[in-house]
């Protein structure tokens, strides 16, 4: 192999990882700014707030979610539209490596969480929702890029 292979396929797997990673790095900082709502909320004891401040939330992130991947799914149609289908769908699969990582990492923290019993709950919590949460997530991702990827049928008006 010759290292102009080596750099045009690191060059490809940076193309399709740093949406990803901007969107994680994003949903974590508005994640940081939410804690400071809800410390905000905590003091008035309200609890209903907090409940709708948690779905507000969620809400924002499936907006996110959505908008991103249409985003990205216009942005990768033009990168792959010369490759081959069976090319497409792997590289397409390459895309969702940073929330395979993630998914993967809280498996490990729970995991951890199990095997040794000295580790605390907050880990083993982290580590079940953090699993669940991106497992559902990298899966959404495939899914809606799926169907965002799909060329659109054509109407016929008689």
């Amino acid at each position: 192999m010759n290292t102009e292979k080596i750099l045009a396929g690191a060059r490809l797997l940076f193309r399709l990882w740093w949406p990803a990673t901007v969107f994680i790095v994003v949903c974590t900082g508005i994640l940081a700014i939410f804690q400071q709502v809800l410390f905000f909320l905590d003091q008035y004891k309200n609890f209903s707030l907090i409940g709708v401040a948690w779905l507000a939330l969620f809400i924002v992130y499936v907006i996110l979610g959505v908008v991103f991947t249409r985003l990205y799914a216009r942005h990768i149609r033009g990168v792959l539209e010369p490759l081959e289908r069976r090319t497409r769908r792997l590289m397409i699969f390459l895309s969702g490596s940073p929330f395979y990582a993630l998914s993967l990492w809280c498996l490990a923290l729970l995991l951890s969480g199990i095997i040794y019993p000295d580790v605390n709950a907050l880990t083993l919590f982290i580590g079940l929702v953090g699993f669940v949460g991106f497992t559902m997530v990298s899966v959404a991702y495939l899914l809606l890029l799926h169907l965002f990827l799909r060329r659109p049928v054509a109407v016929v008006r008689s």
